[in-house]
């Protein structure tokens, strides 16, 4: 049995890539800051890695909008990233940085979880996994990804046994992760597209939440065809009443991950009334 999380909540809050909005910048220390001070019991943040080396909180893909630019991130050293220009919500420049994950992890509050998101692809890069464990802070790190053999055993090889969550799409994947015995899972996170989903199945869901803290839906609503959990999403929660994250936690889910932490931690102030 794996536990992890504080257990006086009636559930745990994961702020996506922490507060964002106006100038304040995606993925950063202050996104990261106004996400905790919101509420948020976990940050959600991505990692990247320039050409040179230097790993970075950065979400692949995001080159347009942030640098205006269409070079992808790791084609640029880290000279390159500090000169380039980062442009806010309000698509102005913004004055601002992006920070490293080393400065993020010298940053981070202890005791404060941090999802260390798509850092997958760099997890055969012996110095991904040493920067983590020289920043003391490895106990505080949850790695995530999606089920793939070669990522499980290179966590298997890890000199450090982190924090380990599955991205599920389905039941036989869980079975993959369970027959890893030496990975440190702490519990899924479900990408159920219906409430058939088998990811729902009333005593399969039951068995992982009798060994697991976690269980982890996606309230993001972040285009308008996403569905990562059912259609419920933060979208509908705002506008439509607490009954959207209510169903989340009613078929089983422990932490909710959103772009809205605060008005997330008001419902959950709500529950305790």
């Amino acid at each position: 049995m794996k536990k992890i999380l504080n257990s006086s909540q009636p559930f745990w809050i994961m702020a996506h890539r922490g507060v964002k909005g106006a100038n304040i910048i995606e993925n950063t220390i202050e996104a990261s800051q106004l996400a905790l001070r919101s509420g948020a019991d976990i940050i959600e943040v991505d990692v990247t890695k320039t050409k040179d080396g230097i790993y970075y909180l950065f979400h692949d893909g995001e080159e347009q909008k942030l640098f205006h630019t269409d070079q992808s991130f790791e084609s640029l050293t880290d000279k390159e990233v500090q000169e380039l220009t980062v442009y806010n919500g309000l698509d102005k420049p913004s004055g601002k940085k992006l920070n490293t994950l080393e400065s993020f992890l010298q940053w981070l509050p202890k005791g404060v979880v941090v999802n260390l998101d798509r850092s997958w692809m760099y997890w055969q890069d012996g110095q991904f996994f040493e920067l983590l464990i020289q920043s003391g802070k490895a106990d505080q790190i949850l790695l995530k990804s999606p089920v793939k053999e070669s990522y499980l055993h290179a966590l298997q090889q890890s000199p450090y046994t982190f924090n380990y969550l599955p991205i599920l799409f389905s039941q036989k994947e869980w079975d993959t992760v369970q027959s890893f015995d030496t990975v440190n899972a702490v519990g899924v996170e479900l990408i159920v597209k219906e409430e058939s989903s088998e990811l729902l199945e009333e005593q399969w869901l039951t068995k992982v939440k009798e060994d697991y803290d976690i269980i982890l839906a996606n309230s993001e609503d972040l285009d308008e065809t996403a569905n990562l959990f059912m259609g419920l999403n933060d979208q509908k929660a705002l506008f439509e009443g607490d009954h959207v994250w209510q169903q989340m936690l009613d078929l089983g889910i422990t932490v909710i991950q959103t772009d809205w932490p605060y008005f997330l931690n008001e419902f959950r102030q709500r529950l305790d009334k």
